[in-house]
């Protein structure tokens, strides 16, 4: 706002659409109040308010809004980190973002809407702390934001780790007759619930009309052979695993005798 001599003027360094409207000028002494009102009208970036009524010397004019970094005061080590920064001038800046004062290549995703430009990491790693800047340049200067962000690893750790599979009873060894029945039980425990896969020798194990395989939510399950032919002897191996590690027993079939015996030979 300029007031001298008696002239008056409200000056926009840069106008937006939003800026549209009627504008009113109003006077006020001990003897009364007078005003005068008129529209103003902002076109796009190229229109007429940008182009032909900036005083000459404010074209130039260019602003970064203060960098809102979306990651709050650090991000979790695998989370997603995002840095926004609004940026305002003519002509049109040249938006560029550095870490620690390199220039960021297309490793990162860059996303532009309008005046409003976002760098965003995904699954963030220790290498991506540092000092993140954005850099607004046109003919007449630039202006800079900057921010820091911290990675952090062992509160994801203690957010995220969780029991690896265990089994606390494996299966046991089994002496059995031909043409009979053998059972090989298990309980393993583990979060989230683990993925149970059952092998003889190296081959896995798919079910079939001579394998049942049962797997309960409790964590109880069984490997049910039919029909036991002297081929079915071996060492079966019982492998549970999650996202956080894996367990595995082992236990023979030993097909000979006239009755099954479960335990440990």
């Amino acid at each position: 706002m300029i007031n001298e001599f008696g002239y008056c003027s409200l000056d926009y360094e840069v106008a937006y659409s939003r800026d549209s409207g009627v504008v009113t000028c109003r006077a006020t002494n001990k003897f009364g109040v007078d005003q005068t009102s008129a529209t103003l009208i902002v076109k796009d970036e190229k229109g007429l308010v940008e182009e032909t009524q900036l005083p000459e010397g404010r074209k130039g004019m260019q602003r970064i809004e203060e960098m809102e970094r979306m990651a709050h005061e650090g991000a979790l080590a695998g989370d997603t980190a995002r840095f926004r920064c609004r940026v305002t001038g003519y002509p049109t800046p040249k938006v560029n973002w550095y870490l620690n004062g390199q220039l960021i290549r297309k490793i990162y995703k860059l996303v532009q809407e309008k005046d409003e430009f976002t760098l965003i990491i995904s699954q963030v790693k220790v290498e991506h702390k540092g000092q993140y800047s954005c850099t607004a340049t046109n003919s007449y200067g630039h202006s800079t934001s900057s921010t820091f962000l911290h990675v952090h690893i062992e509160e994801r750790r203690k957010i995220l780790q969780k029991p690896p599979p265990r089994f606390i009873l494996p299966i046991a060894s089994l002496q059995c007759i031909e043409g009979g029945e053998a059972q090989f039980q298990y309980n393993v425990t583990g979060e989230p619930l683990t993925e149970v896969k059952w092998f003889k020798g190296s081959h896995q194990i798919q079910p079939s009309s001579h394998y049942t395989i049962q797997k309960n939510p409790d964590g109880f399950g069984y490997l049910q052979l039919h029909g036991l032919q002297m081929e079915d002897s071996g060492l079966y191996t019982c492998q549970a695993s999650n996202p956080f590690g894996d367990a595995s027993c082992s236990a023979e079939l030993i097909l000979q005798g006239k009755h099954c015996y479960f335990g440990y030979l």
